[in-house]
């Protein structure tokens, strides 16, 4: 079932703003130019590594690690199970990710260094889908079977509270916010990006989004950025909460575009693509 998973590529590129220009960016370098599927993408803490899933030689799905100062890829897990959406911990101490157990779990795991035994951190929840940390102890979840839930769950505790359904995978932090944001389905004409504020509970509009696409990222000046095609575009949430043409990249050859990520100095980022065809 993994050697049928969709190609894609992973791109990384340099990108900044200013007042009179707006945005900035190099041309993309396909970081993985290899058949098959490479995606998830996720920056370390200082920017200088993107961590990645990838399925090599039809098997099964592992981490791998992007060196950009040195352009290299280095595996990072090589397990019978299969891991995805690999993460830098809050306290930068451990990779978590999804991992397919072998009776097809799906648990949240932790890696502290490579070869190293690594540990489940919700040992008693199953089905999660992707996730998103939000401290050392609250972790969100996107848990599955259809419809899809969204939990908030505790690594202290070991439990977990239903907070929407009907979800999209993603979920972002907000910056300078104690809150994050994810995607609903309930319209199959029209999503919604809601608002979860962590200190109230209480939920919110962010904005409404054509059924397209439902990935997204929090740019360092607040604007939250999404792909439709080979476009990017990204949402002014401080000020005129209109969504605005990044730039198309096909004429990069891309055509198109699905996650999206950002180091945290926010001068890089990071996204998957859809494998163009080989000749």
């Amino acid at each position: 079932m993994q050697a049928q998973l969709p190609g894609y590529e992973i791109y990384y590129m340099y990108i900044g703003s200013n007042e009179d220009s707006g945005y900035v960016y190099s041309e993309p370098l396909n970081i993985t130019n290899l058949a098959g599927y490479d995606n998830q993408p996720s920056f370390s803490k200082d920017g200088s590594k993107i961590l990645y899933a990838s399925i090599r030689d039809e098997k099964q799905s592992d981490i791998y690690v992007y060196d950009c100062n040195t352009n290299t890829t280095k595996q990072f897990t090589n397990t019978i199970e299969s891991e995805y959406s690999p993460e830098v911990s809050p306290d930068g101490k451990y990779i978590t990710a999804v991992r397919v157990e072998q009776d097809s779990s799906q648990r949240l795991w932790q890696f502290k260094q490579k070869n190293k035994k690594p540990k489940v951190l919700l040992q008693y929840i199953y089905d999660v889908g992707y996730y998103c940390r939000i401290n050392a102890d609250k972790i969100a979840l996107f848990q599955l079977p259809e419809p899809f839930t969204l939990k908030l769950a505790s690594a202290i505790n070991q439990n977990a509270n239903i907070i929407d359904k009907n979800i999209g995978r993603c979920i972002k932090m907000i910056p300078g916010e104690n809150a994050f944001c994810y995607i609903t389905k309930d319209d199959t004409l029209a999503w919604t990006i809601r608002k979860f504020d962590l200190s109230t509970n209480d939920i919110s509009l962010l904005t409404n989004i054509d059924v397209t696409a439902e990935d997204f990222a929090w740019y360092r000046d607040g604007n939250l950025f999404m792909a439709e095609g080979s476009t990017i575009y990204y949402y002014d949430y401080n000020e005129d909460n209109t969504w605005f043409r990044f730039d198309d990249f096909s004429k990069f050859g891309i055509e198109k575009i699905y996650r999206i990520a950002f180091s945290l100095d926010g001068n890089w980022m990071a996204f998957v693509a859809e494998e163009t065809i080989r000749k």
